[in-house]
């Protein structure tokens, strides 16, 4: 795994200071940890490269004598804790009067502790979870400062900037209103989401709906030109869209399964699902919840996806043509790829807010395990000769 560069790093801690000043804490606290070893090992191998032969050959010999060599692109929190204190690394990270007694302040290992507790916190325990992540924060901010990762612009202090509502109207803001941030290089045209540093495009939702819906009518219109009948060319048009919604929720599951691994969070699938969940809320899709769809037991997923304000049926008329497939389709995708199993997801126009007289903005997706892909797949694997030499 590549190290993060500076500008990635603030990218980085940018997103964990808004997820705690949204209120997300848990999130912020997951973010904040992964953000805080990908530091630790930047700070370690540019002080280590710049430092002179008898300091290098010392922190070799204490790394060597506290079994901590190995690849340091994969060590944990508590790993990193144990390093730098074995080897007095902080020491030579700071520099002024203030620099040393700051850092120092904050104990890494106990800080460790702290973000498995930040994991699962008890009920009740709202305001102690809020102190433990702006805990984790500081140690974030006060390192990134003094190893000219960032500067202390006002911006960078977890207070900084809490009150604005700079682009916000204060009637948006009281209406839960909050402002969303990607990067944006104008000579190049690039948009860049901050949650994963990858490239975005702009689209109205009625552009997006639009669009999708005249490929389906096309497939439609083109079937039954080629004498398919009505109702079998709309379900054959339903499919077309669901494998391309699929394609780009495996694509975007896989995307987010590695982020997680690179950040070094150990999560439960339904810590995994809930961290899709929030992303795919935060990007105008609507609002995604998922809460005990996970059997902690059996690893496999059973129960049913919600999504609120669902945009892919944003004033559609119930004999507009639906187009909640693609919905479907990536739903599919991501958990599928999430999850590691072959999945089924079911939408029925009963569980559609296209279809709901009664003012329900909410569309149900019914998630469950292919049991008979499932079970073939099981049987490909039980044929394989364990021992042949690879």
């Amino acid at each position: 795994m590549p190290q993060k560069t500076v500008s990635e790093l603030k990218v980085e801690l940018d997103h964990a200071r808004r997820l705690y000043r949204s209120g997300e804490l848990k999130a912020s606290a997951q973010y904040a940890s992964g953000y805080l070893r990908d530091l630790l090992w930047y700070v370690h191998e540019r002080q280590f490269t710049t430092s002179d032969n008898p300091t290098k050959k010392f922190i070799l010999e204490q790394m060597e004598q506290n079994d901590l060599g190995g690849d340091l692109s994969v060590y944990d929190l508590g790993q990193f804790a144990k390093l730098f204190k074995t080897t007095n690394f902080l020491e030579r990270v700071a520099h002024s009067a203030i620099d040393s007694p700051l850092i120092h302040s904050f104990d890494i290992g106990r800080i460790a502790e702290l973000v498995d507790a930040t994991l699962s916190p008890d009920r009740g325990q709202e305001k102690l979870l809020r102190l433990a992540v702006q805990q984790m924060l500081q140690l974030a901010i006060s390192l990134s400062y003094i190893s000219s990762v960032i500067e202390l612009a006002d911006d960078e202090f977890l207070d900084g900037g809490r009150e604005r509502t700079e682009g916000v109207s204060g009637d948006l803001q009281k209406l839960g209103y909050k402002q969303q941030f990607f990067l944006f290089h104008e000579e190049r045209g690039l948009l860049v989401n901050t949650a994963d540093q990858s490239r975005n495009v702009a689209f109205k939702v009625e552009t997006f709906v639009r669009l999708v819906s005249k490929i389906f009518q096309l497939i439609v219109d083109r079937l039954q030109d080629e004498n398919q009948e009505g109702n079998k060319a709309e379900a054959i048009a339903r499919m077309i869209i669901a494998d391309a919604g699929q394609d780009a929720g495996e694509r975007f599951g896989g995307s987010l399964a590695g982020q997680m691994q690179r950040q070094g969070l150990r999560l439960t699938l339904q810590d995994k699902i809930d961290k899709w969940c929030q992303f795919d809320s935060d990007v105008g899709f609507g609002r995604f919840s998922a809460p005990g769809i996970a059997d902690p037991d059996k690893g496999e997923l059973n129960g049913l996806v919600r999504l609120s304000e669902n945009f892919l049926t944003l004033g559609r008329r119930i004999n507009d043509p639906n187009i909640c497939s693609f919905m479907k389709g990536y739903i599919c995708g991501v958990l599928s790829e999430l999850s590691g199993k072959p999945l089924n997801v079911v939408h029925t126009k009963g569980e559609c807010a296209q279809f709901n007289q009664k003012d329900d903005d909410t569309c149900l997706f019914s998630v469950s395990v292919n049991r008979a892909v499932y079970a073939n797949q099981q049987k490909e694997l039980k044929g394989i000769n364990m021992e042949e030499e690879l």
